[in-house]
């Protein structure tokens, strides 16, 4: 096979160059790119400048890998596949390189990582709960690429603190489980609730979602120990204080099914 084709793993997007541009780096991560595009079955017009890492929605992070995949200067024709078949003409005139993601300082990191969980909080707020937990989940990534020693760990890492870091991965794993929440995936906001308290054990809002989880995926006695937890915090909490009286009912009646199993087996032993 030619070398100036080339397929994605998942077959979702094919290339066939048709000019090598300039041999050297790529655009990786946080690249700024000027693209010309043509030949497009539709108008592709808002994507002639992007930034690596920061297109929203399936096709804009298919459109990222095909850039990622060419020199500046080349021009290439590709096919993907996205729901339905998008194809175009895509010319990488120029681009800012960032530097690899492992180059990156911890600021750096972190910034980027924040911005990502902006980004999810504005796809949240329009109701659009996949795009920003990818968002939330691609902020977790970087935040969790920060270094850090474990056996003898720091108060700061270039210059960012490890109470700020922590902090944002708490915030991170909190949203990624409200959209987990949103989405009835209660094994997942158990998951990711979890996560959060490795950072801040006492968060009001993951012991309320890991409370709701447990009571929905049946685990009774899980669910009251975090809504008492919850209503510690909070007492005039309306919605937990209504579950933890659904919960204590369902526990109670688990106590009263037992009792009776038991006595039951213990009148079939007096009668052998």
């Amino acid at each position: 096979m030619s070398s100036l084709y080339w397929e994605s793993p998942d077959g979702k997007i094919k290339k066939n160059v048709i000019s090598i541009g300039d041999s050297g780096i790529k655009p990786a991560e946080g690249s700024e790119c000027k693209l010309i595009i043509t030949n497009a079955t539709e108008d592709l017009s808002q994507y002639s400048n992007i930034v690596i890492g920061d297109v929203d929605f399936d096709f804009g992070r298919k459109l990222e890998i095909c850039v990622t995949t060419m020199f500046k200067n080349e021009v290439a024709n590709f096919i993907v596949l996205v729901e339905r078949e998008y194809s175009f003409t895509l010319e990488l005139t120029d681009f800012k390189f960032d530097g690899l993601l492992y180059e990156w300082d911890a600021r750096k990191k972190y910034d980027y990582a924040e911005f990502q969980k902006e980004k999810g909080r504005t796809h949240f707020s329009n109701g659009n709960i996949r795009e920003a937990g990818f968002r939330f989940n691609k902020g977790i990534k970087i935040a969790s690429s920060i270094p850090i020693d474990v056996q003898d760990p720091p108060e700061h890492v270039d210059g960012v603190s490890i109470a700020e870091i922590n902090q944002l991965k708490a915030i991170l794993y909190n949203n990624l489980g409200t959209c987990f929440f949103k989405k009835e995936h209660w094994h997942l906001v158990i998951e990711f609730c979890d996560k959060v308290f490795i950072y801040d054990v006492n968060n009001l809002k993951a012991s309320y979602r890991i409370a709701v989880a447990y009571m929905k995926d049946g685990n009774f006695e899980k669910a009251d120990m975090y809504f008492r937890k919850v209503l510690e915090q909070n007492p005039c909490n309306k919605s937990a204080t209504d579950y933890h009286k659904f919960v204590k009912f369902k526990l109670k009646e688990a106590i009263e099914k037992c009792d009776l199993m038991a006595k039951r087996m213990i009148g079939d032993i007096l009668k052998t």
